[in-house]
């Protein structure tokens, strides 16, 4: 079986949830973040699942505390990648907000990657949608590199989801820096509601599973 990981990242609110919900109609997923075990301990200790900007902060301050002091994001979504090679899941959406933690997962599960940003309409776009030439990021274009995991027969990507609605900064390093990591996937989640979640699993099917298939990783 072809076993393909996903990096997903983007800023809160963008969509990321509805799109994996969306995928799992039609694919057998796995959908785990680094955030999980934090929020488990801050709920200990009196967060009330909210999010606020300051809710925002405490949640990205105490994950950057203990990826430095025992690597707990990390090691949490190493044991949900081991969990998803030893299942019958196609795919595993690993949630994942700073470029240095993405770069980390790679090397840990993969040694390997090839990176996905998944775009909502933003403001170099036109009305319809379009992303403008300089930026070369359209519905369905996507440029990069390709490493592949040929010893586990899993391929590693990543993608980033942006929408022109959100874009004001949220006070903290996980959020607002989204875009300062190389992705090489560029996916528009611009459409309304209804139409979302086809294009983007159309996207996923005749993009990014179509070059695994060709590649013939996992089979």
């Amino acid at each position: 079986m072809t076993k393909t990981v996903i990096i997903i990242n983007g800023r809160g609110g963008v969509g990321k949830d509805t799109l994996c919900e969306y995928v799992s109609k039609t694919h057998r997923v796995r959908n785990v973040s680094t955030i999980t075990p934090i929020k488990d301990i801050a709920r200990q200790f009196g967060w009330k699942g909210e999010k606020t900007d300051r809710d925002r902060k405490f949640l990205s301050d105490l994950k950057m505390a203990f990826a430095a002091y025992n690597d707990l994001p990390t090691e949490y979504l190493a044991e949900e990648y081991r969990k998803f090679m030893e299942s019958d899941d196609e795919i595993l959406f690993a949630h994942i907000r700073e470029g240095a933690e993405i770069e980390k997962f790679k090397k840990r599960v993969a040694n390997c990657g090839r990176t996905c940003l998944a775009a909502g309409s933003s403001p170099d776009e036109d009305a319809a949608g379009r992303a403008q030439p300089d930026k070369g990021c359209a519905p369905g274009q996507y440029e990069g590199r390709d490493l592949y995991n040929e010893k586990d027969g899993a391929r590693v990507v990543t993608l980033l989801v942006r929408r022109a609605q959100v874009t004001a900064a949220f006070g903290n390093t996980s959020d607002d820096e989204v875009e300062n990591y190389d992705y090489d996937y560029y996916y528009l989640n611009c459409k309304p509601l209804e139409q979302a979640g086809p294009d983007f699993v159309a996207f996923l099917e005749n993009v990014i599973l179509q070059e695994v298939r060709y590649a013939g990783i996992g089979a």
